[in-house]
This record gives structure tokens, sequence and C-alpha cells, in this order.
């Protein structure tokens, strides 16, 4: 889910890492668009005003957070023109955390966040995306085929919620790669031991216990998360950083080469998909007048000289984070109304 916690961390000072990265700035998000919490590079395509303009979309699809619509946007090419959407049928927009595609033009839609740790109707949506189904004259939405449900249960949740101590059971970062979906933990607990957890799915619907296959110590909230086309490369997106993850043994992302590139500003990183396999995509919400954009970062232009093998902690940038992210609080008041139901 959304924290507002950005405006307290522009008083603190810089912070001296080796090499942060300011991702290009691409292009601004139209409004409707103020919480973009996932991105999935499909194919571009011409859709056609009612007066026979054509919009051309860069073949971005984004979704708002929790509480939009069932729909999707197509981020198009030049900001100002209308944003193509289609409709999700049969499909509930509880919280929406991110994208992700497959090779057979099946989008994944993850309604897997779960803020206070107490969600029992966690799930992805699998639609297949015809490329013929989406040439439409716009504004009137498209609707897709109807979703089908990956519903999913963590084998390591007991209680919902469970003690502030165990509050790893959000999810805001997942990706496609061969037959299978790898989701990423969101890790809220208090106190915090840093680690994000990774869990694999099939790709097929059904009612599936995920299997917890690792997990990985970084200290900060993982937001989205993609692999690139050519399977070499994974990315994490945190509030304060992209963790790269390279040279792994088959499905293995953790026991490769790892780098941290710090970001240089101060925004809410919510959303990353490749483009290619060194180019990426990433948008942030907007806050305060801030963000909701749309970036590039191109990994070639990056140190990979060495891999990181000390992380650098933020602490400044987690302690505002702590403040506005209080589990210990959030766990008392659901105790207190269900003490009182």
């Amino acid at each position: 889910m959304r924290y507002s916690l950005w405006l307290p961390l522009i008083l603190l000072p810089s912070l001296s890492f080796s090499q942060k990265i300011k991702p290009e700035y691409s292009q601004r998000l139209p409004n409707e668009i103020h919480e973009s919490s996932g991105l999935a590079l499909m194919r571009p395509i011409q859709v056609f005003s009612y007066e026979g303009k054509v919009i051309d979309s860069l073949g971005l699809c984004t979704v708002n957070d929790g509480g939009d619509k069932e729909r999707v946007f197509y981020i198009t090419k030049k900001y100002g023109e209308p944003y193509p959407q289609f409709w999700v049928m049969n499909a509930a927009n509880h919280d929406w955390e991110d994208l992700a595609l497959d090779d057979s033009s099946n989008l994944y839609i993850g309604d897997f966040g779960n803020g206070l740790n107490r969600r029992r109707n966690l799930g992805i949506y699998k639609v297949y995306v015809s490329p013929a189904r989406l040439n439409f004259p716009f504004p009137s939405p498209a609707f897709v085929d109807s979703a089908s449900l990956i519903s999913i249960h963590y084998p390591d949740q007991k209680q919902f919620p469970p003690p502030p101590s165990n509050w790893n059971f959000d999810c805001e970062a997942f990706f496609h790669h061969r037959d299978s979906l790898y989701i990423f933990s969101k890790n809220l607990s208090s106190p915090n031991d840093g680690y994000t957890k990774m869990y694999r799915l099939p790709d097929q619907p059904g009612n599936y216990t995920a299997e917890l296959v690792d997990s990985f110590y970084l200290n900060e909230p993982v937001t989205s998360a993609d692999i690139s086309p050519d399977g070499k490369t994974i990315v994490l997106l945190t509030y304060f950083s992209l963790w790269v993850f390279k040279d792994f043994p088959d499905h293995n992302f953790f026991d490769g080469k790892i780098f941290q590139f710090p970001f240089n500003g101060l925004t809410q990183k919510e959303a990353i998909c490749f483009a290619n396999d060194h180019e990426l995509f990433m948008t942030d919400e907007r806050h305060f007048g801030k963000g909701g954009k749309l970036y590039k970062i191109d990994l070639n232009q990056l140190d990979f000289s060495r891999s990181t093998s000390k992380y650098k902690k933020q602490h400044f940038k987690r302690a505002i984070y702590n403040a506005f992210n209080n589990p210990k609080a959030k766990y008392k008041r659901i105790m207190k109304r269900e003490a009182a139901q």
C-alpha cells in the first residue's frame, strides 16, 4: 500500500554513497494515474479515436493501486494524449501492486497487497490480452476476456495478522519466469530483520500454497521486480535503491553477483520493468506535487566492476519510513477492534 513519507526526507542531508542513480526523466503521467503500482511491457498498439486520430502507445501498461477500477492503462508516446485503457472482467482491485507478462501475451496482475498482514484473499489474476482486442476506438474502453485467479496462501503464515515482529506477508513485487511466478515480500516487521522472502507459484489458475524458495537481506521495502528478456538479470526496486542480480545459476537468483545502486532523489518508487536486456522503465507515485512520472534507467551506464559485499544501509530514509509505517500501532488498533466485536 501507499505511504506518504517523502516530504520530511527533503530536509535530510544527502547521503554519501559510491554511485547513485538519477533516472532519466521520460514524461509525466496524467492525474488519472496517480498511484502507478506496476509496469509491464506489451507490444505497442495503435488506437484510433472517434475523430480518426491515431494514438500511439509505448507498449507499456500500468495500473493504479488499490481502490481504483479494474482497469489497465496504456502509456502513450506523447504526454497530453488521452491514455487508452482496457477493463479486466471477473476481477476486483483489492490492492493491485505489480504486473508481469509471459511469452504468450498473458498478463498477470498481482492483487496481493497486504499492508496489514491480515488478508486471506490474496491472488494473482491471469488474463489473455489479444492484440486484436485492443484495436478499439478511444475513449470507449475495451473489455478483455475474463480473468482467471491464482489464489495464494503463505506456508509460514499462521496468524491474521501475526505479531508485529512477523509482519512479512505484504507483497508488491513479482515476475514471470518459464512456467512459474516469483513473488517477493515487503518486510514491514518491527523490529525489522531486513529480509525479503521469495516464493514460487505455478502460472496456472488454481488454489496454491506458495513455495518458500529463498530469502535475501536488503533491509529495504521491495516495491516491484522484473527479469530481463534473456533471463540473465533480475532487478528489485525499493523506495531507496535499485538492486541488480546477475550471473545466478538457474532460478537461484540470490546466488550470483549482487549490486546495489541508491537513488538520487526522494520520490516513492513503485513500479519497474525491462524494456530490453539492459534498459528499464520506472514510475513513482505522486505525493506533495512530486513524482507521478515515467523514467528510464540504462544498466549499461552503471558501474558493475565489483559486486556489493557490504550493503549501504540508508539509516535516515529507513528511520523516516519506520515513522510512517508503525506495525505495532496498527496491530493494537486491529486487536482492539476485534475485541470490541
